[in-house]
């Protein structure tokens, strides 16, 4: 193409797909098709809001708009597994600020991650954007009379003290979108198990905690009539063990303002260590811990540890017994090729695990076990 507008920093690639198309008077649908990229994965190219890596060929693009296909595909926005919420979000502050020094008003990649619900850079709350609106827009000139509505809107205040769930929020998004910098506290992990740490803490979260700030949080929001909308009566279904729970989850709840409390909960949970968090939280029933150690089994100790450490202990002995117990590599099945157990390991760790059901410290089944 022989002129291409600059993209802004942080653009979305589908709000610089918009403006690429009106400097050449034509919509994105006939840009695309002039430059011969075919949808991918459906008769029509998506929405200018959800074209993500797999639902176009970047190679043609890339020669087309003068990029590298790398730098394109960190401007697509995110996959996802589930339908998308009914509200994602934007930073009222930033749209103010660029519409004051006569920026280019367009809309952030950032702020197309369901777990992104609070700017970074102002620390304030994400102003609620609806799914409607994000559709209706077909070209520059929607893009920009939806960035100055969301500029002028007034924000819904969310209470919070001492900013613990803004800092929260802020921390989570760090921790699940630049795994590759930010590591957490108890040492460096892939982002899967981020995920699955998430879908833990959610639940040991939902419904308790979550109920009781979206009472005291949102003005004018009850207990009665915060649960029956959209916020814990839909944040249940996906609190189970299946990890990928944690992008249902935020896309589940079709307000905000509820994932907005959800994710500052969240981070607040796994920013602190387990001594620091005891007050605030309480300790795990010996049931959630049970449950737990199967999921967080995979895990590195260090990461178990941080969400509860009766668990990391449990899994920790429950890895000794089994390989205690177990044959040597050359007595294997037959069929299945895979080391068979003595019977007495599942004794043990029946055992171990009726051990941790009674007593939150374990220490006399632990010493006798250790000592055999």
């Amino acid at each position: 193409m022989p002129f291409v507008p600059p993209a802004e920093p942080g653009e979305l690639f589908g709000a610089w797909m918009l403006r690429v198309a009106e400097a050449y008077g034509i919509t994105m649908g006939r840009l695309f098709a002039h430059l011969g990229v075919p949808p991918l994965e459906r008769e029509h190219h998506p929405h200018w809001f959800v074209l993500h890596a797999g639902s176009l060929s970047w190679s043609r693009l890339a020669v087309a708009l003068h990029r590298s296909e790398s730098a394109l595909c960190a401007m697509a926005a995110p996959r996802y597994r589930s339908d998308w919420p009914l509200e994602l979000g934007s930073c009222a502050h930033c749209l103010a600020q660029s519409r004051a020094v006569g920026r280019v008003l367009t809309w952030q990649q950032g702020w197309m991650h369901v777990s992104t619900v609070v700017c970074e850079q102002h620390r304030s709350w994400l102003t609620p954007v609806t799914l409607g609106e994000l559709r209706a827009v077909r070209n520059e000139r929607g893009l920009t009379e939806l960035a100055q509505r969301v500029a002028d809107r007034e924000p819904v205040p969310i209470i919070d003290e001492n900013e613990m769930l803004i800092d929260g929020a802020v921390w989570l998004q760090q921790f699940l979108q630049t795994p590759e910098a930010f590591d957490p506290p108890w040492g460096p992990v892939p982002l899967a198990v981020r995920e699955q740490m998430v879908s833990i803490v959610v639940r040991i979260l939902v419904p308790e905690h979550t109920r009781e700030y979206a009472a005291a949080s949102v003005p004018g929001a009850n207990r009665g009539g915060w649960r029956n909308k959209d916020s814990v009566a839909e944040l249940q279904p996906a609190c189970r063990s299946d990890h990928r729970a944690y992008a249902r989850l935020f896309a589940s709840s079709s307000e905000l303002r509820a994932r907005q409390i959800l994710a500052g909960l969240i981070g607040d949970f796994l920013r602190h260590s387990p001594t620091d968090r005891a007050e605030k939280y309480g300790r795990l029933p010996p049931m959630m811990i049970d449950k737990m150690s199967s999921s967080m089994g995979g895990w590195p100790l260090p990461a178990i540890a941080w969400i509860c450490p009766t668990t990391a202990e449990f899994v920790r002995r429950c890895k000794e017994l089994l390989t205690r117990h177990k044959f040597s590599p050359t007595s294997c099945c037959p069929k299945s090729r895979q080391p068979c157990y003595f019977t007495d390991s599942m004794i043990a760790i029946s055992l171990l695990r009726r051990s941790f059901a009674n007593s939150e410290t374990c220490t006399p089944f632990l010493a006798a076990s250790a000592a055999k």
